[in-house]
């Protein structure tokens, strides 16, 4: 052990070293959690004539990602195109909130042929292939619903575009918007005021606590005042606990609260942009 902590005995070095073990092991973690989904490239082999025009579609409005490959594509009318949907979990699977589901819907003149169901590739990877007949352009929208009270998001959503030529590709306007829908479910949006003080901050999950309401803070905002925009992170590090707010939140899913726009003190106006 010489060398180490430059005198300190050794049982020092080794105790501090396990003390600190969970914190390196959790940013050795995220590190690869980033580096994965910053790699990821479309794999998926396709049938003769397919034309990949975007190869994936990303979305990442919480901490997991929604990944369709491919994003946009030509495929001759009557043939197949192969898409794979993947979610990349910021912790591994099984979690507190395991209800988590991805759904699909289809629009215009395509069908989805052939599903496997989805499965969990690895603790953090979810992977459902699909093959699509393209009779005609249509669009394929996919959802990744969080679990029920999971406070790292609500949903991640894409929609990929498919057609049959390179002419309607460049106009998406030919795609026609009625819905068929295979696996999907609507939401009835609903708002709320809320007031009084905050109870709790947690800038981690990017959430307030008023009274027993815990407000969601998700994408970017606006100071209303100064025009700056803000992430939803910095939106939450303006809040204390004690201030009073006024939020005008969203109702969704099980009743979660998504704030649109806070009043703190009466006095700083935050506003979502996006």
């Amino acid at each position: 052990m010489r060398g180490l902590g430059k005198g300190l005995p050794a049982v020092v070095v080794i105790a501090v070293f396990v003390a600190l073990f969970p914190v390196i092991m959790g940013v050795i973690d995220n590190a690869l959690y980033e580096a994965k989904i910053q790699t990821t490239t479309i794999t998926t082999s396709q049938p003769s004539g397919v034309q990949i025009l975007v190869p994936q579609l990303v979305s990442q409005q919480g901490a997991d990602r929604l990944v369709v490959e491919p994003g946009k594509a030509v495929v001759p009318a009557g043939e197949t195109i192969n898409v794979k949907i993947y979610v990349y979990f910021k912790h591994s699977q099984p979690c507190p909130y395991s209800d988590w589901h991805v759904e699909y819907s289809v629009s215009g003149g395509i069908e989805v042929v052939s599903d496997d169901g989805g499965k969990l590739v690895d603790p953090k990877t979810y992977e459902r292939i699909l093959i699509i007949k393209v009779n005609s352009p249509g669009t394929l929208t996919v959802t990744y619903y969080y679990g029920t009270g999971c406070p790292e998001g609500t949903m991640e959503r894409v929609v990929a575009e498919l057609c049959t030529s390179a002419e309607q590709a460049d106009n998406t306007t030919a795609i026609t918007m009625t819905p068929t829908t295979t696996q999907a479910s609507t939401e009835e949006e609903t708002y709320t005021n809320i007031t009084g003080k905050v109870v709790t901050v947690n800038t981690e999950a990017r959430y307030i606590v008023v009274e027993n309401k815990s407000i969601y803070v998700r994408g970017t905002w606006l100071d209303a005042h100064t025009n700056k925009t803000l992430t939803d992170a910095e939106v939450v590090g303006l809040i204390k606990p004690g201030d009073t707010i006024i939020a005008v939140c969203k109702v969704i899913g099980s009743g979660r609260l998504m704030a649109e726009k806070i009043i703190v003190n009466g006095t700083l106006v935050l506003e979502k942009s996006e």
